[in-house]
């Protein structure tokens, strides 16, 4: 599991720095929050946080992937599938589960 994380997690650093409001959307979605200002006192950061990385000024960072990990409940297989199918690739689209992984990932 940990090689085929570290060889995803550059493709997922970049994803994310693409596309930090999708990331954030997905998140807000997922943990049924209604604002950033949520999100952010979920995570445990203040709002400017969460507003810096929707504006691309401040990267999406491991502590705040760890934490939402956390409390998502799942396991990190299936949050790097919802994240990855909620966020567009290089090309601009959001890539199918299978594509990504080579096999069809249970939900």
């Amino acid at each position: 599991m940990t090689d085929s994380f570290n060889s995803r997690s550059p493709r997922l650093s970049k994803q994310l720095a693409a596309h930090p409001n999708e990331f954030l959307d997905a998140m807000r979605q997922l943990l049924q929050l209604k604002s950033d200002a949520a999100l952010a006192r979920m995570v445990g950061v203040k709002y400017p946080v969460i507003s810096k990385i929707r504006h691309r000024r401040l990267p999406v960072g491991a502590t705040i992937l760890m934490r939402l990990l956390e409390m998502t409940d799942l396991s990190l297989r299936d949050f790097l599938r919802l994240t990855l199918e909620r966020v567009p690739n290089e090309a601009g689209h959001k890539d199918e589960a299978s594509n990504r992984y080579g096999t069809q990932v249970n939900s």
